[in-house]
């Protein structure tokens, strides 16, 4: 007869979520640099990703270089330290360091398939424009690829291979660099504007 039992979490994912004061403001100015950047940079998407959308990934001008963009430097910065003290990073001994953000532009049914950003720590994406019914935000489970499903009675967080997050203006999402994260294709018609970036130490 069994006398005690406990089931305990080890190694479990973390989303920071954070709505950004002043958003309303700050993407009325960020839209105004997308137009700049959309007429001057041209779309840089790697070969190896299937998806239509217009990126400045691979642009060797770092879209923080814009005036329009720069404010978003600090609030990075910001967002990412809250996230690293609650990681217990030791920003003492190896303090984290902004070195990649780049522009996203998704039209009608644009989608972004699963993938990481290796050789980084910190990773996030900030939401410009995210009209209803465009593609939602997938974050992946790191078990997903080599578990056995058996069937559920519930989905709930304990045995969910992904976890759906619904982007609006203003949101900040930030997470490890190692989870596996995807788009799902966009339902409407509008653009979705997003800022993806990276922090490494």
């Amino acid at each position: 007869m069994t006398q005690k039992s406990e089931i305990f979490s080890f190694f479990p994912s973390f989303l920071q979520v954070s709505e950004i004061n002043g958003a309303e403001e700050l993407n009325k100015m960020f839209m105004a640099g997308v137009e700049k950047v959309q007429a001057t940079e041209p779309n840089t998407k790697p070969d190896s990703w299937a998806c239509t959308v217009y990126t400045t990934i691979n642009s060797p001008k770092i879209l923080l270089e814009y005036e329009e963009f720069e404010p978003l430097r600090d609030i990075i910065m910001r967002e990412a330290t809250k996230f690293a003290k609650v990681m217990k990073f030791d920003l003492r001994k190896q303090p984290l360091i902004l070195n990649e953000c780049w522009l996203n532009v998704y039209g009608p049914s644009d989608s972004q398939e699963a993938h990481v950003h290796g050789n980084h720590v910190l990773s996030g994406n900030y939401y410009v424009k995210a009209p209803e019914g465009c593609g939602e935000f997938l974050l992946h489970s790191p078990y997903a690829d080599t578990m056995f499903n058996p069937p559920y009675t519930e989905m709930n967080e304990l045995n969910m291979t992904a976890a759906p997050i619904q982007p609006k203006d203003g949101l900040m999402l930030m997470f490890r660099s190692f989870l596996k994260h995807s788009v799902k294709p966009s339902q409407c018609k509008e653009q979705r504007v997003s800022i993806s970036f990276n922090l490494t130490i």
